[in-house]
C-alpha cells in the first residue's frame, strides 16, 4: 500500500490552522475553581463595582480553601460562597458569571474568532483616570526609592503627590480633565456602597474622602483653574477657603522635597522604562496612543538611582508599586473597570436642555 506524500507547505499550513483553531476554541470550565475565580473577579469589579483590594483579598483567601484535589472542581460552590460574601443575589451573580464567562477567551461571546486579542480600546475617561492612578503609584515609588519621610498615611501622601504633579506639570485644561475624571470615578465607587456601610478600616480613606482631598488640593494650587471641581463634591466657599489655607502648605512641601529629585531641564532618566506586554488586551491602544508616552515622560522626569519600570500587563487586579521589583504594574482588569465606569457615567448624564 502506497502512502500519500504531502508537500511540506501544505502540512505546515494545516498545523498552523489547527493551532489557530485551538487558540480560539473556548476552554472555560466553570467547574474549575481557578477559572471561576478569574471570571468572578471580572463580575465583582466590572458588574457590581466592588472594592478591588477587598475582591482580590477575598478571592485569594477563598482559593486557598480549595487547594485539595477533591475541592479543585467545586467552582459552583466557590461562586455561591463568593455571592454570599459580597451580599449579591445568587441568581444575579450567576447571570453576571455567564456575562463575563468569555471575557478572557480568544473568541467573542458568539463563538466567532476575534480579529485581534490585543485590540481593545481605552476610553478618554479611562485614560484620564489612569494618569492619576499611575502617578499615585509613582508617588509610592519615590517614597521608597528616595527614602522620603512618611509622617502620615502614605496612601493620602501618594494622592497628594499625584495631584501636585498633575496641576504643576500639565497644562491647566489637561489637568482639569484628569482630576475631574478621577474624582468622578471615586464618587461613582463611593455611590455603590451605602454611606452607613463605608469602612474606616485599611490604609485608604473612603472613596468620597479621597475625592474631596484631591479637589481641595487642586483648588489650593489654583482656585481659578480648578474651582469648578468644587461643585462635583459639594464644597461650599467656606470649604474652598479652608482648602486654600492648609493646601498651600502641602504644595510648598512637595516643591521643596521634589526639587533635588528632578532630572535637569531637557533630560530624561535612563533608569526608567516603559513596558507594554504583548499579551495585554490593550497593548495596541497603549502602543499607539498618547497615554503611555505621557506617563513614560512623567516617570523619566525623576533622577532614579536604579532601574524602575512602568508595566502594563494582562490579568485581573489593579495597579500597584512593587518595592522588590521596583515596578509600577497596571493590569488589564483595572483599565476595563474604568472603561465600564465611563460608560455608566455617560449613560446617566442628563443631556443639555438647550
Amino acid at each position: 500500500m502506497k502512502h500519500a506524500i504531502f508537500p511540506l507547505a501544505i502540512v505546515l499550513s494545516f498545523m498552523v490552522a489547527l493551532v489557530a483553531k485551538a487558540q480560539t476554541e473556548c476552554r472555560v470550565d466553570l467547574n474549575k475553581v481557578g477559572q471561576m475565580s478569574d471570571i468572578a473577579s471580572n463580575a465583582l469589579l466590572l458588574k457590581f463595582h466592588k472594592d478591588e483590594p477587598k475582591v482580590h483579598s477575598y478571592l485569594e483567601a477563598a482559593k486557598r480553601k480549595y487547594t485539595t484535589k477533591e475541592r479543585l472542581t467545586q467552582g459552583k460552590a466557590f461562586a455561591i460562597a463568593t455571592a454570599k460574601e459580597f451580599s449579591i443575589d445568587e441568581k444575579e451573580f450567576f447571570a453576571a458569571i455567564e456575562e463575563y464567562k468569555h471575557v478572557n477567551c480568544g473568541h467573542g461571546v458568539d463563538g466567532e474568532a476575534r480579529e485581534s486579542v490585543n485590540d481593545e480600546k481605552i476610553s478618554q475617561f479611562a485614560e484620564d483616570v489612569l494618569f492619576h492612578v499611575v502617578m499615585h503609584e509613582i508617588g509610592h515609588g519615590l517614597v521608597r526609592e528616595f527614602d522620603l519621610p512618611v509622617l502620615g498615611n502614605e496612601e493620602t501622601l501618594a494622592d497628594t503627590f499625584a495631584t501636585h504633579y498633575i496641576v504643576s506639570q500639565l497644562a491647566p485644561e489637561r489637568a482639569l480633565r484628569i482630576l475631574k475624571a478621577r474624582v468622578d470615578s471615586l464618587m461613582f465607587e463611593a455611590s455603590e456602597i451605602p454611606r452607613d456601610e463605608w469602612t474606616v478600616e485599611g490604609e485608604h480613606n473612603s472613596d468620597a474622602r479621597r475625592a474631596y482631598q484631591i479637589v481641595a488640593s487642586a483648588i489650593a494650587y489654583d482656585s481659578g483653574a480648578f474651582g469648578s471641581l468644587a461643585a462635583t463634591i459639594g464644597m461650599d466657599q467656606s470649604n474652598v477657603r479652608s482648602a486654600q489655607d492648609y493646601g498651600s502648605e502641602i504644595h510648598r512641601s512637595w516643591r521643596r522635597i521634589l526639587k533635588p529629585l528632578w532630572m535637569p531641564d531637557g533630560k530624561q532618566s535612563l533608569e526608567a522604562r516603559l513596558v507594554i506586554e504583548n499579551n495585554s488586551v490593550f497593548s495596541k491602544a497603549l502602543s499607539e496612543g498618547k497615554l503611555s508616552s505621557e506617563l513614560e515622560k512623567a516617570i523619566k522626569s525623576f533622577d532614579w538611582h536604579s532601574q524602575v519600570k512602568l508595566r502594563f500587563a494582562e490579568g485581573e487586579g489593579g495597579a500597584g508599586w512593587s518595592r522588590s521589583a521596583r515596578t509600577v504594574t497596571v493590569r488589564d482588569g483595572y483599565i476595563q473597570r474604568f472603561n465600564a465606569q465611563g460608560q455608566a457615567l455617560k449613560s446617566t448624564t442628563k443631556p443639555d436642555s438647550n
